[in-house]
Formats: structure tokens, sequence, C-alpha cells
């Protein structure tokens, strides 16, 4: 991002919903893709911007394939560097295609059963003996 605006274009990373000093949400139903594609579209119409080149790079290209579909009109071109797009499925949720495709091990799906861990879903029970290393990485971070 250092070489583009010393090229004279503008760059732009905003911190999404929940992360550094922004607002943090305590509702899970308030982190949507529709909330945060609005938050962008309050960003560029506060940066006084009609439209944009968007670039982006792993969760950001899942965001950005969604601004895209909900907002197209905000959207000069789309660059995106590792996810590609798939259409949501109707019938399952993106967790639940992700472990059939990729199985319980798939990074996010691991750290899907970490979080309801972490925030004491389902009883706060880790289960051992079905998740091997990465309980051991947790216990080793709480030690």
């Amino acid at each position: 991002m250092l070489h583009l605006p010393a090229a004279g274009y503008r760059t732009i990373a905003p911190d999404l919903r929940g992360y550094v000093r922004t607002n943090t949400p305590i509702s899970t139903a308030d982190y949507t893709v529709f909330h945060i594609v609005i938050d962008l579209m309050c960003l560029l119409d506060a940066l006084g911007l009609d439209q944009v080149f968007l670039v982006a790079y792993d969760w950001g290209a899942s965001i950005t394939w969604n601004f895209c579909l909900l907002r197209p009109n905000r959207i000069k071109a789309l660059v995106n560097m590792s996810v590609v797009f798939r259409p949501r499925n109707p019938v399952l949720k993106p967790i639940e295609s992700m472990r059939k495709v990729f199985g319980n091990d798939y990074y996010i799906c691991r750290f899907q059963q970490w979080m309801r861990w972490w925030l004491g879903v389902g009883g706060g029970r880790w289960d051992v003996a079905d998740e091997g290393w990465w309980w051991e990485v947790v216990a080793a971070v709480e030690r």
C-alpha cells in the first residue's frame, strides 16, 4: 500500500467492526455481511467517494465479493487475490459447506469450535478427544 500513494493513488485500509478501535457490538447478529457492506458504504460516503477500485485478500475477499453483489454501482473494478467467488448455498451455511468439503480439520472449522469453547457455548466443554492438537495449543495459551 505504500507504493500506490507514491504513484498518486489514494489507498484506504479500514478496520472492520470489532477490530482494533472500532465499535464492538456484542451480538453476533450485528456482524453479518450486510452490516459490513453498510459500514463500508458509510465510509465511502464520509470520504466523498462515489466509486472505488477494491483490492482484497483472504477474509477481505469474501467481503468485497458481497460488496460488489450488493452495491455494484459503487465499484469500478475488483481484484481479489486469494478467494474465489462462491455463490451462497441456500441449503447449507458456509461453515457447514466447508466442513462437508474440507472436513473438521480445516482451519476455519477448527476456529469455530475453539470459539464455542472460549465463549462457553454448549456448556463450554471442549472435547479433547475430537479436537486433538488444537486443544494442546489452547491449553498452552491458558497456562
